[in-house]
């Protein structure tokens, strides 16, 4: 099992050391009460961040131009340029240290294209994973969107409402907003298990448990 020390440093400040160990049992306690299969799918960013860099990179160097053209530098004869070019090229390495900032890159990009971005990975998992050949549900969380995708086949889609998927969603985003990850994703699986228990009872056979039930974390 992971620990926290051993989870990428981007998801550190979401989880709990206990985090897959946590999800994990989630996803069995799930399967022991309906015949579905949980696939959890956790992921730093589902939209390109190319431009994050270069946006912020151009915002510093055009604040420090304007600041220097009202406030200029002392002048130290030939170490001027070298200054400045000092100066520009620490702002610079700032820009791309804060472009690894998922808060800061999510208000960087725009809306409709992180809910498209979202949605495109998330379809691309679910045939990566092949949810499509078994009756499962893929939880596909992108955090720097903080946005939750949830994805099933169509044999399972035609035996559920649209709504219940609206409902778990509308529980679980307000958590992950607040960087309550675990607790959303342990409230999504258990609140689809026990309202799909009905139209996917448990039969005389075990239950397949046909995909893994340990999360996948990925730097995507």
């Amino acid at each position: 099992m992971q620990k926290n020390e051993q989870q990428p440093l981007w998801i550190q400040g979401w989880v709990k050391d206990n985090f897959s160990q946590a999800i994990e049992q989630a996803v069995m306690d799930a399967e022991k009460k309906c015949a579905l299969d949980f696939f959890p799918v956790v992921v730093k960013s589902s939209s390109t961040l190319g431009h994050v860099f270069p946006l912020l990179s151009l915002v510093f160097l055009s604040l420090y131009l304007g600041a220097v053209f009202f406030i200029p530098l002392p002048n130290i004869g030939v170490w001027t340029g070298g200054m400045h070019a000092l100066l520009m090229t620490i702002l610079i390495i700032l820009a791309y240290s804060l472009s690894e900032n998922i808060g800061l890159a999510r208000r960087l990009t725009a809306k409709n294209d992180q809910a498209y971005s979202v949605e495109q990975a998330a379809r691309l998992a679910y045939f990566e994973h092949g949810i499509d050949q078994h009756p499962s549900i893929l939880i596909y969380v992108s955090l720097m969107e903080r946005q939750i995708v949830l994805l099933c086949n169509q044999d399972v889609q035609i035996k559920i409402k649209q709504v219940l998927f609206e409902q778990v969603l509308a529980e679980a985003l307000p958590l992950l907003k607040h960087k309550k990850l675990q607790k959303a994703l342990c409230q999504s699986i258990n609140g689809l298990s026990i309202a799909l228990a009905e139209n996917f009872p448990l039969g005389e056979k075990p239950h397949s448990n046909a995909l893994n039930n340990k999360v996948v974390i990925k730097n995507q």
